[in-house]
């Protein structure tokens, strides 16, 4: 009797079990053959960086691109393409083909105040499908390390004007410099020779200009190396390994009209490193591939390559960043004419 129970058993159970595996072999081999996976299957994928090799950006990139790769099934290729303060890379981006084959990581400030200003050259940020936030950042302003600088104080009592490098007129960094100097009464000249953050800080610590701005990881090493010092630091909270580094907000004195220059400065600095790709990319494709970076943004692998070379991830989905550019660019018109008036007054000078 036993016997025969295990036989009617073994006759109903196996042929489930076979149809269950036929079904997910199939589920498998559609989610493979998905319209969206076999487009991108062996394609190269052009990923454009806007500053020259060898600074914050270009290294992010380089260390992201694999693992985008690998969930993409495609070849990712890193472009250099600086000049005109991001703007010759961005606008490379946004003219591209939307196909999904070409992307970008962003200076999303210095395109949210080129907006502010009118000054795009033909992008229209609204337009932008964005992908996701890489990273959010503290930004600091820093003094070469054999200057007179040690403080905010040292730079407003100093009797001449205090060179800053920066990447372009209209760069974030211009753009940062330019504010802070606006709000704090520093007397500065901006340099703008320099096509990305490792010029900038080579002309600092050759001691061509005084000081420099940029991100906490493309500083660091130099501040330990006692090349630069911190400064002031922009972002929403103090750095925890820069306890004793204000923020600017934090700096007594302030004018009203100084610490909403300073608070729009902080703002940019979360949003800083965005990846994006050109408008009008098939809704379908756009979605595989935001889903894509994320899946690569927020692998533990890359999350520990990360922490090794102490670039932070930090990312957020395209409709956060949405939301980010939404808001600064429907902000207070009396600020946003602050702003432009700032920005006009050191980009003539």
């Amino acid at each position: 009797m036993k016997r025969i129970l295990i036989s009617l058993l073994i006759l109903i159970v196996l042929p489930a079990y076979g149809m269950a595996a036929q079904a997910a072999g199939k589920a498998t081999s559609k989610t493979a053959t998905s319209p969206e996976a076999a487009f991108f299957k062996g394609k190269v994928l052009v990923l454009i960086v806007p500053y020259s090799p060898g600074g914050g950006y270009d290294a992010y990139a380089r260390m992201i691109a694999p693992f985008v790769e690998k969930n993409l099934g495609c070849t990712v290729v890193v472009q250099n393409a600086p000049g005109g303060g991001t703007l010759v890379g961005t606008l490379q981006m946004y003219r591209a083909k939307p196909d999904g084959l070409t992307m970008s990581i962003v200076q999303l400030s210095a395109l949210i105040t080129r907006t502010l200003l009118g000054d795009t050259l033909g992008f229209d940020l609204n337009k932008f499908s964005w992908l996701a936030r890489v990273a959010s950042e503290n930004r600091l302003i820093v003094a070469g390390g054999k200057t007179p600088y040690k403080t905010i104080e040292d730079m407003k009592k100093s009797p001449r004007q205090i060179k800053f490098s920066a990447a372009g007129v209209l760069s974030s960094d211009f753009n940062h410099i330019a504010l802070c100097a606006e709000a704090i009464g520093l007397n500065v000249k901006l340099i703008t020779a320099y096509e990305g953050s490792s010029e900038q800080d080579l002309a600092v610590i050759r001691g061509d200009v005084d000081a420099t701005l940029g991100s906490y990881t493309s500083k660091l090493k130099f501040v330990k190396t006692g090349d630069m010092v911190p400064i002031i630091q922009f972002a929403s909270a103090r750095h925890k390994d820069m306890p004793n580094i204000p923020l600017g907000t934090e700096l007594p004195g302030l004018s009203a009209n100084g610490k909403a220059l300073l608070s729009f400065v902080n703002r940019q600095a979360a949003f800083d490193r965005v990846f994006a790709v050109p408008p009008g990319i098939p809704p379908a494709r756009l979605k595989f591939l935001r889903d894509a970076v994320v899946r690569a943004l927020q692998n533990p692998e890359l999350m520990a390559i990360a922490e090794k070379q102490r670039r932070p991830l930090d990312p957020v989905a395209a409709s956060v960043v949405e939301e980010a550019v939404k808001s600064d660019l429907q902000m207070d018109p009396k600020i946003k004419d602050l702003i432009k008036k700032t920005l006009y007054k050191y980009k003539d000078a």
